[in-house]
């Protein structure tokens, strides 16, 4: 025999937080229950109004939620069976008292998450800056040294790495600027020898120019004589003859080939 009201002296804890014990005979009647509470035998049969209790009182333990019908919330319920009488002890609790301070905690993991998120993305931001604007200082400076627009050089704060890389650039600036000096002064150079040679070549061909129209003068001043003496080798009446020194003859006048 098992005297139920006898029972709350072993099992009267106070249970916070809606927290409940309760204990079922082997027929699915609830004999027991703490905090107690007053109910008629139909509302008793928890076999008839949970027909799952059927597995526990086989022998199967078993996790679920209810509907209560003493508050109207919905609870977690633990099951048991006691072996030794074939009864079953439970215990349960409000789904909102067990899930709040788990959902409690999600929202302040939640909460610490976001904070440290944003502080993340603000920190990643003012990295992100210290980085690109550096970085676009030293694409405009490349660019500028491409158009041969850049003749100073570039300082850049932030990363060690960045400063590095800027005095690669300035480095690499100075080489730039170096060789176009040297390449003007070749330039230079080249004009200059250019000029002499055409200076030269334009005098040398002065030169050419005045000695051709000497020629000419000479050869037409030669032309002339030549005219006059044919003139007076042919139009002359006395015998003439030109013989080399053997006598042979090599020309004669008109007269003389007539004569």
């Amino acid at each position: 025999v098992v005297v139920s009201d006898r029972l709350g002296q072993i099992l009267g804890v106070e249970r916070g937080h809606g927290g409940a014990v309760a204990i079922i005979d082997r027929e699915g009647q609830l004999v027991y229950r703490q905090p107690n509470v007053n109910l008629t035998w139909e509302k008793r049969n928890w076999l008839q109004e949970y027909p799952f209790l059927k597995a526990v009182l086989d022998g199967r333990e078993l996790k679920t939620t209810i509907d209560s019908d003493l508050d109207g919330q919905k609870r977690i319920l633990g099951l048991t069976p006691v072996p030794l009488i074939g009864w079953v002890v439970g215990a349960g609790r409000p789904e909102a008292e067990v899930m709040g301070p788990l959902l409690s905690g999600f929202l302040l993991n939640l909460a610490v998450l976001f904070v440290v998120g944003l502080a993340a993305l603000l920190i990643a931001l003012g990295l992100s800056r210290t980085i690109a604007a550096p970085l676009q200082d030293l694409q405009a400076h490349a660019l500028a040294l491409g158009r041969g627009h850049q003749k100073r050089d570039i300082e850049v704060g932030g990363f060690l790495e960045l400063r590095d890389l800027a005095r690669t650039f300035n480095a690499m600036a100075d080489e730039i600027r170096k060789r176009e000096e040297k390449l003007q002064e070749a330039h230079d150079e080249l004009e200059k020898r250019v000029a002499e040679r055409t200076f030269a070549l334009a005098k040398a061909n002065e030169s050419l120019l005045a000695e051709i129209n000497e020629r000419k003068i000479a050869e037409q001043g030669l032309a002339e004589r030549n005219e006059l003496l044919e003139s007076m080798f042919s139009s002359i009446h006395l015998l003439v003859a030109y013989m080399d020194t053997d006598f042979n003859f090599i020309r004669v006048n008109r007269v003389y080939a007539e004569a």
